[in-house]
């Protein structure tokens, strides 16, 4: 096992990680095909797809410290997703995720937050996650964590448009502007993503950051989640620095031509 963490290290360093070249510092991923994932494998239970999802998510954020990304977005559930699925999948999908929020906090190295539309989570499900992102708060933790569960893109930008209101209503009003919005999306200013990853066979975004996206490069990945290797976050990670240089040449040879 040391032989194999070595090569990945070794790996790592000759294609990403000590190469001076640049990485996004917010990536964020649309963990897409866990359940056709689990189908594809024979699995009755589809929701098996979300614990091998668990452990693919375990290795890329290992990853991303590993090249240095500081802050990351994973899209883990739609509202839809909360709403549609069997109460049994999502109560197991509630229990994968405390054990990560769990191992996160005895790790010491990503502060951790969960967003989305909390009033569709359960009262004690809610308060557990609050418990335990609240437990990775420390100044010591280099890296941050956004869960997205029950998360609906439109619904943040309402949720944001009606506490600008709500502000304004108390007596103190304010502009509405890119600036006012982001402020109340739910992860505040937080930078906003360069790169974006979604697994499976979709190339939507499907509702997922709709207001921060819309400069992000975007990658499809055509494997489903439990299949997400380093070769295909190596290749996200190329397509991103091709992208990175191709704009700054285009952004010199404007300069140059005077425009």
């Amino acid at each position: 096992m040391r032989n194999l963490d070595r090569l990945f290290q070794e790996l790592l360093d000759r294609t990403l990680g000590r190469s001076g070249l640049p990485v996004p510092r917010h990536l964020a991923l649309v963990l897409d095909g866990n359940r056709r994932w689990a189908r594809n494998m024979g699995f009755e239970d589809s929701s098996v797809g979300h614990a091998f999802g668990r452990r693919r998510v375990e290795d890329v954020i290992s990853w991303c410290e590993w090249v240095r990304i500081p802050v990351a977005t994973l899209f883990v559930a739609s509202r839809d997703n909360l709403r549609k699925r069997s109460p049994q999948e999502i109560q197991k999908l509630y229990r994968i995720v405390e054990e990560f929020l769990g191992r996160m906090l005895e790790q010491k190295v990503w502060e951790v937050r969960v967003i989305g539309c909390e009033a569709d989570l359960p009262p004690a499900i809610a308060s557990r996650f609050r418990e335990l992102c609240n437990a990775t708060l420390d100044s010591g933790r280099k890296h941050r964590l956004y869960l997205a569960i029950g998360y609906d893109g439109q619904t943040e930008i309402l949720d944001a448009a009606n506490a600008l209101l709500a502000s304004s209503a108390q007596g103190q009003p304010e502009l509405i502007t890119e600036e006012s919005i982001e402020q109340r999306l739910y992860a505040g200013t937080e930078y906003q993503p360069e790169l974006v990853i979604r697994t499976g066979s979709e190339l939507r975004m499907s509702g997922f950051m709709p207001w921060q996206t819309t400069r992000s490069e975007i990658f499809f990945s055509q494997v489903n989640w439990p299949d997400f290797t380093i070769t295909e976050f190596n290749a996200a990670l190329r397509m991103y620095r091709k992208r990175f240089y191709l704009q700054r040449l285009g952004r010199r040879f404007h300069d140059a031509a005077g425009f």
